[in-house]
């Protein structure tokens, strides 16, 4: 506990690193994207004409995509939601409390995935794969990431997008301590709505966060992909996801950021 503490204290007074000048002031490379930085923090994001048209043209793709993807996977979602109500006792579908754009809070929907008994919507832990409370069909809907099909009614609604950073549950914890205590700068990252999956989920940062220095990465490629918002951008992370989870799923677990958490306890390639 008190070490934890330590943790969130000392972060919270450290400038992100490994920075260099450019053009535009002091800047810091996150796998290949810059954050722009300001006194040794991230500056806010700027939004022209340009960038509010390209929200407009998203937010189309949005609507347009998430109804036919509704529509053609309508099976799979009867399938999904009888296999959970026949595995165990309680609701087909859970809704937690996450923030949205702008900090707005809303409800997410997800397959529920483990016990009922045991469900909490206001959890602040993360949940690892190893779980023993996640039941049978609820392992097999996390690993194919069944379990986020219903999100495609919160991006029909406008809670979401199809790529943007992760929705956060409210004071999710990592290492101990809450998001926006550990990292001074975490508000930046609801400049834009939510998504199925973005730039941190790409480059392996996801699931249960043991570290408070990888908790701070994860934060650091969330804003890094806010900074340098584009549809040319969206496109690239929809390809990258497709050829990591579906085509090949075994780049997960053979990078170095799942190298490093290899030895930690629920470690999880689960995009969270």
């Amino acid at each position: 506990m008190f070490e934890s503490t330590r943790s969130c204290a000392k972060l919270r007074d450290e400038p992100v690193l490994n920075s260099q000048s450019g053009s535009g002031g002091v800047r810091c490379s996150q796998s290949g994207l810059f954050i722009y930085l300001k006194g040794g923090f991230p500056q806010e994001p700027r939004n022209g004409p340009l960038k509010h048209l390209a929200r407009v043209c998203k937010r189309a793709f949005d609507m347009s995509l998430a109804s036919i993807t509704l529509s053609m996977l309508a099976p799979v979602f009867l399938l999904a939601a009888i296999s959970v109500k026949v595995s165990s006792t309680g609701p087909v579908f859970c809704r937690e409390l996450r923030y949205g754009e702008g900090g707005r809070q809303f409800r997410i929907y997800r397959f529920r995935c483990r016990s009922d008994d045991v469900y909490d919507a206001a959890r602040l832990d993360q949940i690892a794969s190893d779980d023993e409370h996640i039941t049978p069909v609820g392992r097999f809907l996390r690993t194919s990431n069944i379990d986020q099909l219903p999100q495609l009614y919160n991006i029909l609604i406008g809670d979401m997008s199809f790529i943007g950073p992760r929705a956060h549950p409210v004071g999710l914890l990592a290492e101990g301590c809450r998001y926006d205590e550990l990292v001074p700068y975490y508000h930046l990252r609801h400049s834009v709505k939510p998504g199925l999956s973005g730039w941190a989920q790409i480059n392996d940062l996801c699931g249960p966060t043991c570290d408070a220095h990888i908790a701070q990465a994860r934060i650091d490629h969330d804003i890094a992909y806010v900074q340098n918002f584009s549809l040319l951008l969206d496109f690239r992370i929809a390809g990258m996801t497709i050829w990591r989870d579906m085509l090949c799923p075994r780049n997960r677990s053979g990078s170095p950021r799942n190298e490093r958490k290899k030895g930690a306890k629920g470690a999880s390639k689960d995009i969270f």
